[in-house]
């Protein structure tokens, strides 16, 4: 009998995605890393920080991809690769720090290997402190995993999903002071390949044509059930299918049980390792790749048993939090269901697919068969997918099947699929890590039931009128309460009980404000607990500040940035409002960056913002002195307009004290190849040029004077 274990590399065309960004959720809500993919937008829409300076690469060694094969038949491994693991102590010494416009510090390393087809990484020793964000992206900046923060791994271990390409940079982005505190080893980096002697590229699309996107019609009414099941890579060079448990007793609800085949284990039992892919799905029946998915690296092994081929695993972080998440009901009564039987997996390691069989299920000896599905089939890469009984709860998963694995008219071809039953794997092997009994249930519950992972929902802005914050999906028959901290950011009820809660910010204060909502599982279990944090009321000036030009020349051009130290304060503003000076001329201004023209004066000036949110505009304003001098500051030279179209003036000013008219300067406008298109001399300081005739470009304007060559860069922009 063939096990229907691994598939190869994931395939991922380039799709465009709509960048959902989460700020101040609670720490489950944290845990999930997401797969980005860019059509036409920027880098920048993910990592807003992004620094375009790029480390020299780090080349891999050349893999021997057929002498990796040829030792996994001589060992009799039936892992379907498509990867193979190269060993590294790529470390912090090893990276490059580069300097953000903000401040911040970014470590990079690059790493290339030659011919691979998608790059993987096995980090270890890794500390990111709080605040920081770890992102991994391919070279051409379309692909990007992240950010990773610290909520997202445990014992300094984390796993990443795959990059495709041979090709990818890690960057970390710090703030310049936790640079000591930063750790990080690249332990492995996993070479992605296509077999030449016919191994498939496995993934989107690879599939069996008869195979049902969850989006097509039959899937309508599984819409839960098919929110609790993941794509596993297993060991970053496999793939499995598998399904989140959710558990009977109060004490066993929302932890996330994982059900998968004990041989996708056998095949890789560091299961730390394992990475966990939800909602990789099209959007639609027989549509696109998804634009986005989310993950989930490492796991703990609960409990296995090889007579009916099942593995637990529970997950390292909490899913709880996710709207997207669902945790699957189970039945594990002995009788077989009636008919209308479904499986919900992900074939070849495609998005997800759901087969459904309209006859009685047949039994094997420990296993429920299925001999020839009505519609849709399973392939290598559905180990381990949940077998689901006509009330959509789990009965099984699935071991395997015969290699007759194809499409015919009336559906799939006969394939005798079989299941480890559910029942059998409840007692399992007679101790806690051979049986599900002491991991999902209590008392003598037979089902569970479907449930969806509770979330929160409200404002991100809090102003001094009453709003509400919701926990959605709480789990019937537990106690729910509420608080709200620090309490002096509140006025009126602090704290109460429900799933709802209606609170407003006490407007003579402000600050990050949260709530935390906790269900009661009962006594003697360990509460769930959900928290959001939030801006409260107008962002006043002790949190913010500018940086930029203090000592400025005549003529010189400035440079201004508002900072604003907490993030949600941050993305609370709606507007930057700047105040300068008269007489300064205004260059750029984008939010919260400005540039400015200084006059020909001397003496101080004032540079001013403040911020405005929904709550009202801070005050008092920030204020910077500038100090406007000539002492160092040369000869200097002013275009304008810059860019020009029919004319250029240019003037220029030596700051040793006044103006030398007596002295003659040379002026020559040059094109990018050094061809001098017009030369001028003169007594005065100042020059209009006539330049209608240029083509749009940049130009050099050179002025030479006392012996002295001046240059600057000059646009022509011609309608």
């Amino acid at each position: 009998m063939k096990k229907l274990i691994g598939d190869k590399i994931l395939k991922l065309s380039i799709s465009a995605l709509m960048v959902l960004l989460f700020s101040g959720l609670n720490t489950a809500l944290k845990a999930q890393v997401k797969t980005t993919i860019l059509k036409q937008e920027n880098i920048r829409t993910v990592i807003s920080d992004f620094t375009d300076e790029e480390p020299r690469a780090y080349r891999l060694p050349s893999v021997d991809v057929q002498g990796v094969l040829a030792e996994d038949r001589k060992k009799g491994s039936t892992l379907d690769r498509f990867g193979v693991k190269v060993t590294t102590d790529w470390s912090i010494r090893n990276g490059v720090f580069f300097k953000t416009p903000e401040g911040q510090q970014v470590w990079k390393s690059r790493f290339i290997s030659t011919g691979a087809t998608s790059l993987n990484f096995l980090l270890e020793d890794l500390v990111l402190p709080e605040g920081s964000e770890l992102f991994i992206y391919d070279k051409t900046k379309t692909m990007i995993i992240g950010p990773v923060t610290a909520a997202q791994f445990i014992d300094r271990s984390w796993s990443s999903d795959i990059i495709l390409g041979d090709e990818a940079t890690i960057a970390v982005y710090l703030n310049a002071a936790q640079v000591k505190e930063f750790s990080i080893r690249v332990a492995a980096v996993t070479h992605g390949f296509k077999n030449t002697s016919g191994l498939d590229l496995r993934a989107f699309g690879d599939s069996q044509s008869c195979n049902n996107d969850v989006a097509c019609s039959i899937g309508n009414s599984w819409s839960d059930e098919k929110d609790a099941v993941a794509l596993v890579l297993v060991n970053n060079s496999a793939h499995c299918s598998g399904t989140l448990l959710n558990g009977a007793g109060s004490c066993n609800g929302l932890r996330p049980f994982f059900l998968t085949a004990n041989h996708c284990y056998l095949q890789a039992t560091n299961v730390g390792n394992w990475v966990f892919r939800f909602r990789y799905e099209s959007p639609s029946c027989g549509g696109s790749e998804p634009t986005s998915w989310i993950s989930y690296s490492g796991s703990t092994l609960r409990a296995r048993h090889a007579d009916t081929d099942f593995a637990l695993v529970e997950l390292n972080q909490s899913v709880v939090g996710r709207s997207e998440i669902a945790f699957a009901g189970w039945n594990r009564q002995s009788s077989p269901p009636d008919n209308n039987i479904g499986a919900i997996h992900h074939p070849a390691g495609d998005v997800k697919k759901i087969s459904l069989d309209n006859e009685d299920l047949d039994t094997q000896g420990d296993f429920w068969l299925i001999d020839q599905w009505d519609d849709g089939l399973v392939e290598p890469g559905s180990s381990g997918c949940a077998l689901f009984d006509q009330n959509k709860r789990v009965i099984g998963q699935l071991q395997g099947g015969d290699e007759n694995i194809g499409c015919s008219s009336g559906g799939s071809l006969v394939d005798n699929n079989t299941f480890g039953k559910f029942n059998l794997s409840w007692t399992g092997g007679g101790t806690n890590a051979s049986r599900l009994s002491n991991w999902l249930g209590s008392g003598s519950a037979t089902t569970s039931n479907t449930v969806r992972s509770p979330y929160l929902t409200g404002p991100d802005v809090l102003c001094s009128s009453n709003q509400t914050f919701t926990l959605n999906n709480p789990i019937p028959g537990l106690s729910v309460s509420w608080q709200v901290s620090p309490t002096n950011l509140f006025s009126g009820s602090t704290s109460g009980s429900g799933s709802s809660a209606s609170v407003r910010g006490n407007s003579s204060y402000s600050g990050q404000g949260t709530i935390t909502f906790t269900i009661d599982p009962g006594s003697g279990c360990t509460d769930i607990i959900l928290t959001k944090s939030f801006w409260v009321g107008k962002v006043s000036s002790s949190y913010t500040s500018i940086s930029g030009d203090q000592y400025v020349c005549p003529y010189d051009f400035a440079g201004y940035h508002a900072n604003v130290s907490n993030t949600l304060a941050r993305n609370s503003v709606t507007a930057y409002n700047w105040t300068w000076p008269s007489g300064w001329n205004l260059y750029y201004q984008a939010d919260n960056d400005l540039v400015l023209q200084a006059p020909f004066s001397f003496g101080p000036s004032v540079i001013e913002f403040t911020v405005s949110n929904s709550c009202g505009t801070s005050l008092p304003p920030e204020v910077m002195q500038v100090y406007q001098e000539y002492f160092g500051c040369g000869f200097y030279i002013s275009t304008y307009p810059n860019p020009a179209q029919e004319e250029l003036t240019v003037e220029w000013q030596e700051l040793e004290g006044a103006s030398k008219n007596g002295s003659s300067t040379q002026i020559r406008l040059i094109d990018q190849t050094g061809r001098v298109l017009q030369r001028r001399i003169t007594q005065g300081i100042k020059e209009t040029l006539d330049i209608s005739s240029l083509g749009h470009g940049l130009y050099i304007l050179e002025l030479e004077r006392d012996g002295q060559l001046h240059r600057k860069k000059v646009i022509i922009s011609q309608r």
